[in-house]
């Protein structure tokens, strides 16, 4: 089976999004001959993007002549358009039996091209949000267009799948539900490997770290962690590890404001390797999103991570992660956007290491559920049913 995975955002954004489709084309092409198509990015530059995420390159990539950028819309059309048709015509020249993509401008640039003229190949869609319900950029009808030219769906959560259905009349067949998945023995492996520093770290701190690691952008929800930080125990730190520099200044004024700045420690982002580092320093994973559209569909990443290293979770309830995590089984739920709910849950790990225990240990044993391998597997039988 010959499959194209196609991804046009910005791979030096190092995004979890560029993250997931990297891991995934990795973990593919032990399988499968797969080639990664994505706009234009230098050699040197990519391998970078691959050793942030200690990702082996280990398949073969086509990169479209073209750059697309995100902060000026009318460029970053220009750029898409350009790199979509750019891969139409190499998809038309060689012959793949399976299109993969999560770029929603490719598969809209596909719907205004007659069925006659198209490649032969399926294409198969990963949808990880509602676009018209959670972007400015697209409409409904936009949307209802571009998926007449997709086969079948892969979503991220249960209800992206729902909406899929209900509002675009895709059928139940056409769609399967897997949520983002980790590379569980890569980061198992590089855990093992700082045990060590983790067991000498463990004995000489005193504070009680939380931790957060992934964007600083506003449906994260981490304003409602800062102001938590006003009714936590004294010894409560949080680790806040993911954010650009603006980002940092912001959270920086607002602990300051809430006069918690000595409980905020905001560090940018971070490789895989560092990232662990700070994590087997930390006693609980956080995971504070608030009630914006975007979390209706979200499949965090960086719950399973959490799982690996063994963090007990806090988190909110948005429902798409109370479909895969059960209540005081793996993770402690406080009510969505309220600090005092958030403090009270953390405050109750703090004084219950007993519990922090039995979530940790079966966090470990589930996650193993949510592997990346177990997830390429599904998607493989998923092409050739």
């Amino acid at each position: 089976m010959k499959v194209a995975y196609i991804f046009l955002n910005n791979l030096k954004s190092k995004e979890a999004c560029v993250h997931q489709a990297l891991s995934f084309v990795s973990n593919f092409s032990k399988y499968d001959n797969i080639i990664f198509f994505s706009s234009f990015i230098s050699k040197i530059e990519f391998t970078k993007v691959l050793n942030f995420f200690l990702i082996d390159n280990n398949f073969k990539t086509v990169r479209a002549p073209f750059v697309v950028v995100n902060n000026n819309f009318f460029i970053e059309k220009i750029g898409r358009l350009l790199s979509c048709f750019f891969v139409f015509l190499y998809l038309k020249l060689k012959k793949f039996d399976v299109i993969y993509t999560e770029d929603f401008s490719f598969v809209y640039f596909l719907s205004f091209i007659p069925k006659r003229l198209r490649f032969k190949g399926k294409i198969f869609f990963e949808s990880h949000k509602i676009f018209f319900k959670t972007s400015n950029k697209v409409s409904y009808e936009q949307e209802n267009k571009a998926y007449n030219s997709v086969d079948r769906f892969i979503s991220v959560s249960k209800n992206c799948k729902d909406d899929l259905s209900l509002i675009f009349g895709i059928k139940d067949d056409n769609i399967i539900v897997l949520p983002n998945a980790v590379d569980f023995v890569g980061l198992t492996d590089l855990k093992e490997r700082y045990r060590k520093l983790d067991s000498v770290i463990k004995k000489e701190k005193k504070d009680f770290f939380l931790l957060y690691s992934g964007s600083f952008i506003a449906w994260k929800g981490l304003d409602v962690l800062i102001k938590a930080l006003k009714y936590t125990e004294k010894d409560i730190k949080a680790l806040l590890v993911g954010g650009n520099k603006k980002d940092i200044d912001v959270l920086q004024r607002l602990a300051e404001k809430e006069l918690v700045a000595d409980k905020v420690l905001l560090v940018n982002k971070k490789n895989k390797k560092d990232l662990v580092k700070f994590m087997l320093c930390c006693d609980i994973g956080i995971l504070p999103n608030n009630t914006d559209s975007n979390n209706v569909y979200t499949s965090p990443m960086k719950i399973f991570e959490y799982m690996v290293i063994g963090l007990p979770i806090v988190s909110s309830e948005i429902s798409s992660v109370k479909d895969i995590l059960r209540d005081m089984e793996n993770v402690v739920f406080f009510k969505t956007n309220n600090e005092k709910d958030l403090a009270h849950k953390i405050n109750f790990l703090y004084n219950n290491r007993d519990v922090c225990g039995r979530l940790s240990k079966n966090n470990l044993k589930y996650v193993k559920e949510f592997d990346i391998n177990i997830r390429s597997l599904k998607i493989r039988d998923f092409f050739q049913a």
